[in-house]
């Protein structure tokens, strides 16, 4: 299972880093679980940091990386663009 991007989630990404001149820069997206209260708090940042044993996608030409420990909690997620915000839709909260 992978990580996607819509369409509109990688045009927003893509312009953000044109507009702020990151190059060779990653989406990072990470997990902060809470299992008593069953939800998922996700991150979503742009940065320049691979780290070696990150899980790496290409999304609609944008590469993003996850920690392993977080990929755990968002594997088949699909980030979207939509009400001026980045959302998830993850089938693990189905």
């Amino acid at each position: 299972m992978s990580l996607d991007l819509t369409p509109e989630a990688s045009q927003q990404v893509l312009a953000i880093m044109k507009e702020n001149k990151l190059v060779d820069h990653v989406v990072r997206v990470g997990a902060n679980v809470d299992t008593a209260a069953q939800t998922i708090d996700y991150a979503l940042d742009i940065t320049d940091e691979v780290h070696p044993n990150d899980r790496t996608f290409t999304s609609h030409d944008v590469k993003i990386v996850c920690a392993p420990r977080d990929y755990l909690w968002v594997k088949g997620t699909t980030i979207g663009w939509g009400d001026g915000g980045f959302r998830f839709d993850n089938p693990q909260e189905a």
